[in-house]
């Protein structure tokens, strides 16, 4: 019986995201892939540097076979070796590019883990997502030989040799494969214990995969919820604002020459257009339902898609709310999130594509749409004629500066802000 101990480093590693270890056990020298770095370590066994290595690119598995260290160079394609026959990294010729003719139509042409075998070399090459790739067989020289059939949806993990047979590691379906030497299939490694284990982990995935399904869902409706509430209260707000207002105006107690509101096509369009969604949607709900697929997972993996449809459907509803009152003096805007506006004629401004009105901006070609041209050039135009005409360049100047204008880039930056966290740093 041997007595051995755990311990420490003699000295911190600066190290920022390690992926993978490797140890020359006829040394005791260690190798550490710094993979958000892309540097390849080497330590001694009491942790102390002796080397590293630069111009990697996400190196990820790292692998000692006869005085050489094999890098798996994820983002420059390639399977690499370094000779370590001293205490240096020292680059050696012996490298090969991953990417087959087949693998890159299949989009996996990114290394992260592989087996050295006397004559052969078998890698994983992933997608870009760095899962559900495919497990590739080139020689000692990168010459691609042949792919493994892999069950479907499988997602190939770690590559391991024990006597004639490989054993791969499914990280998705909690399955571990084996497969002959010559890369046929040879079923599932049977083993009590791993079995009562793979059974627990697959318990888990499942448990988590619903609480994230729940949580997604419920952050969706909390974020619809929560964007009709700030409409419903600034709506509120406004209203309450405009009836101090109006009472001062004397404009607003002129009669109203004629309203324009929308026409009945349009509302015909977008009634129509809500109830098709509705009806696909359930449509797609019952489906799924009789295909046995599950409900909470769709739900969980489509809320984005859900939610877009949702504001989406919402934009066109509200649009129905415009309504444009035109009296001797004054025009009157209902728009669809702020509340009435009251603007003197002379208040007004256009060009040959937009009508500024207060703080609202109104494309022509929109009001084409929402209105009946005979409403337009019967009513509204001879009143825009009456206003101040300006020049493109003037027009931008003076939509830049409205709450419009603002709200749309804090938009933009939150949007962005959230896409450079989710797929620059979350994943």
């Amino acid at each position: 019986t041997v007595n051995a101990q755990c311990k420490a480093f003699t000295s911190p590693l600066n190290l920022d995201d390690a992926f993978s270890v490797a140890i020359d056990w006829a040394t005791d020298r260690v190798f550490i892939a710094d993979t958000a770095r892309h540097q390849v370590y080497l330590f001694s066994s009491q942790g102390e540097e002796l080397d590293s290595a630069k111009g990697f690119w996400f190196p990820n598995q790292l692998e000692v076979n006869n005085n050489k260290l094999y890098v798996a160079d994820t983002n420059h394609h390639r399977l690499i070796a370094l000779d370590i026959s001293t205490d240096k990294l020292v680059k050696t010729d012996e490298e090969f590019d991953t990417r087959t003719e087949n693998s890159r139509k299949l989009t996996e042409v990114w290394p992260s883990s592989f087996l050295l075998r006397p004559q052969q070399r078998w890698v994983i090459n992933s997608k870009h997502d760095m899962s559900h790739g495919g497990i590739y067989i080139f020689d000692n020289d990168g010459i691609y030989s042949k792919k493994l059939h892999l069950p479907e949806n499988a997602d190939p993990f770690a590559l391991l040799q024990i006597g004639q047979q490989v054993l791969i590691t499914d990280f998705s379906l909690d399955r571990i494969y084996r497969y002959s030497l010559n890369g046929e299939y040879l079923g599932d490694f049977d083993s009590a214990i791993l079995q009562k284990i793979q059974q627990g982990l697959t318990e888990r995935r499942a448990h988590y995969a619903k609480l994230d399904s729940v949580f997604s869902i419920l952050f969706a409706i909390a974020l619809a919820g929560g964007f009709l509430l700030a409409l419903y209260q600034q709506y509120q707000a406004q209203n309450e604002l405009l009836a101090g207002q109006v009472s001062s105006q004397t404009a607003i107690d002129e009669p109203v020459l004629h309203w324009i509101t929308p026409t009945n096509r349009f509302k015909a369009l977008s009634y129509s257009m809500v109830l098709f969604v509705i009806a696909l949607f359930c449509t797609l709900i019952v489906l799924l339902a009789l295909h046995d697929f599950s409900l909470a997972e769709f739900f969980g993996n489509t809320w984005q898609i859900q939610l877009l449809v949702l504001i989406l459907l919402l934009t066109s509803l509200l649009q129905l709310r415009y309504k444009i009152g035109i009296t001797k003096n004054t025009l009157i805007l209902h728009s669809p999130i702020k509340a009435k506006i009251v603007c003197p004629l002379n208040d007004i401004v256009f060009n040959e594509a937009f009508i500024i009105i207060g703080e609202s901006t109104l494309r022509l070609d929109l009001l084409y749409k929402l209105f009946s041209a005979s409403d337009i050039e019967n009513h509204l135009y001879p009143v825009i004629k009456e206003a101040k005409q300006i020049d493109h360049i003037k027009r931008q100047t003076t939509f830049v500066t409205t709450l419009s204008a603002y709200i749309i880039q804090i938009t933009i930056v939150c949007i962005l802000t959230a896409l450079f966290f989710y797929y620059g740093v979350l994943n």
